[in-house]
């Protein structure tokens, strides 16, 4: 959805790439969860231990994942099954997201797709909903990289949820404050 791509665009292309106006009206949907939106954060506190696992991030993902599930039974696309994506910066977090996904989508191969992993792993593919887990309440430079960043937040055709401590996170030096600066008025639980 050209909402979701003009972050990217601005930040790495001085407005000049990923232009998508001609998607307009091709990139709606139907799933309102988080409004009218294409990009939202979800402001989540908590913590993550000495392996970069954020339970709360874990739990509200979980739950989400679940309302999307059943959106997607009571709506099956009719082109192709509705694929979702749940990614996160770092492995450990991308594991037990990934497990999470297998326990919420099991029985669910008629109707949806799941892909779930380290941001790195999933270079080169997209989903229809990605859920962006920062895990760390630290902003890094292992999570500003600019490239890493740049695939992070494309790789969604409709929805891009960024869950994580926005205010920690706004504070990134570079395009990570910058990118989660501009995403503050989508941003809820603040």
């Amino acid at each position: 959805h050209m909402d979701i791509a003009k972050i990217a665009s601005d930040e790495f292309y001085d407005g000049k790439a990923m232009r998508s106006e001609h998607m307009k009206g091709e990139r709606e949907w139907d799933y309102r969860r988080f409004g009218k939106e294409h990009n939202y954060w979800e402001n989540i506190k908590g913590r993550c231990d000495h392996k970069n696992r954020n339970k709360a991030e874990q739990m509200w993902i979980k739950k989400e994942l679940e309302k999307f599930r059943d959106f997607a039974k009571a709506k099956p696309n009719k082109k192709e099954k509705w694929s979702v994506a749940v990614l996160s910066f770092y492995k450990e977090q991308a594991e037990e997201l990934k497990s999470i996904c297998q326990r919420v989508f099991k029985d669910c191969g008629k109707f949806v797709t799941y892909s779930a992993g380290s941001v790195d792993s999933f270079q080169g593919h997209e989903a229809d909903i990605v859920f962006l887990s920062y895990s760390n309440q630290c902003p890094t430079c292992f999570i500003g990289a600019p490239n890493r960043l740049n695939v992070a937040i494309t790789r969604a055709r409709y929805m891009m949820v960024y869950v994580g401590n926005w205010r920690a996170m706004s504070k990134g030096q570079g395009a990570l404050g910058r990118i989660v600066q501009k995403l503050k008025n989508v941003t809820h639980n603040l």
